[in-house]
């Protein structure tokens, strides 16, 4: 019975599949130096960051703050749990008009307008009136709403046709392993559900997936087992664990590993890579996307700040000084995530890591836009403060690479 849906869920997949179109803007070519495709180059996106208000000092040119920049930039207040989860109660309309105020004042305009113990004990309350509204959750687990089985039907089903699509795009085609056992994948990453584990499953692979929280700067939760699980019924393997231990997963092996946003994160590019290797079957492939730590958009919602390239223009202390300072509400959590959970490396040093854990690069392809929001002299500045970065790693706004063990 599974095979027959993970047939027709390819079936349809296929169905709808178009190749990635790659268009080259003229005079932007950036070309991986290891081979591989041509870069895809968009067009850069018109920065509308509002009144500066403010001015952030530093050791270079001070930084303006933007009334409206991060929000039309770069900001999920969902990276907040609590913020999220009070948002999409709201939306249910199950909260008192006090709290309805509270969640606004919360969300705010440039940065949270609300302590997060407060909101919590709000959030808290609202589960003593409406227990039916969370999942049920573990002693000292985050509380999180249920989400509506529908949505989470519908955001699987959007990601089997785009993994489908990937898969197609990369190389790597969907078949039956050796013996006629199912491919295995091995997806890194479920924080925000694990949607994407089931859409694998539903393409008829073998699935497991492993995550850390990010070495544990940001709270387990149970939403990842109630999406798997309890809503979509999954065999998938939800593992907590870091994958650059060796002691994790040990003597498995994967037809392909699988990673979206995570790079970025890894603290240990070239262990981590490294342990994979040895978890990647005989003719296997890994694929990665991520977004870089030095685009415009790098810093996440937590580490983006209120200007163009803010994150680039700053040390790491005056990073974390400016978010303790600008944002007082998000501190408590910003700081450790944006000091310990980006790894701020350059594409140079990715490729580094895959290449010294004895991986060959298939594919380095690089969607980019302008770093033209840097004035000559913010530019000169952040190439003093990060000396290896290129031009590439300002532009490129997100990577997508495959490859496969050295022969």
């Amino acid at each position: 019975m599974r095979s027959n849906q993970a047939a027709r869920a390819a079936q349809r997949a296929a169905a709808r599949f178009r190749p990635l179109t790659r268009v080259v803007a003229a005079g932007t070519s950036l070309r991986s130096s290891l081979g591989g495709r041509q870069a895809v180059v968009a067009p850069a996106r018109p920065v509308h960051g509002g009144q500066v208000v403010d001015h952030f000092e530093t050791d270079g040119p001070p930084l303006p703050i933007f009334d409206r920049y991060r929000y039309t930039t770069k900001f999920d207040p969902a990276f907040y749990p609590v913020v999220g989860e009070l948002a999409a109660l709201a939306r249910r309309g199950v909260l008192t008009p006090d709290e309805k105020a509270t969640v606004e004042a919360a969300v705010g305009t440039r940065t949270l307008g609300r302590d997060l113990d407060e909101l919590r004990d709000v959030l808290d309350e609202v589960a003593r009136r409406h227990p039916d509204q969370f999942i049920a959750a573990r002693q000292g687990a985050e509380l999180r709403v249920s989400p509506d089985p529908e949505a989470v039907e519908a955001r699987i089903d959007a990601l089997l046709l785009l993994r489908y699509r990937q898969l197609q795009e990369m190389g790597f085609y969907l078949r039956q392993g050796r013996s006629g056992r199912r491919l295995r994948v091995l997806e890194i990453g479920f924080t925000s559900g694990g949607h994407s584990l089931v859409a694998f499953e539903r393409l008829g692979l073998e699935v497991t997936g492993i995550d850390n929280f990010y070495d544990g700067s940001y709270a387990a939760n149970d939403l990842p087992d109630h999406v798997v699980r309890h809503l979509s019924r999954s065999d998938a393997r939800l593992v907590v664990g870091d994958a650059a231990d060796p002691n994790v997963l040990t003597g498995e092996q994967f037809d392909l590993i699988f990673s979206e946003s995570v790079v970025e994160h890894l603290s240990r590019p070239q262990e981590t890579f490294a342990a994979l290797g040895r978890l990647l079957a005989d003719g296997g492939m890994m694929i990665h996307s991520y977004e870089p730590f030095f685009c415009e958009k790098g810093g996440h919602t937590p580490g983006t700040l209120d200007c163009p390239f803010g994150h680039v223009r700053l040390s790491t202390e005056e990073h974390l000084r400016y978010i303790t300072e600008q944002r007082p509400h998000e501190a408590p959590i910003a700081v450790p995530w944006v000091r310990d959970a980006l790894n701020r490396a350059t594409q140079a040093d990715v490729q580094r890591a895959v290449l010294g854990a004895g991986f060959e690069i298939a594919e380095w392809i690089t969607h980019s836009g302008s770093p033209s929001a840097l004035a000559p002299d913010e530019l000169s500045h952040a190439l003093r403060l990060h000396p290896t970065i290129t031009t590439a790693d300002l532009a490129t706004t997100a990577v997508w690479f495959s490859c496969h063990a050295s022969r």
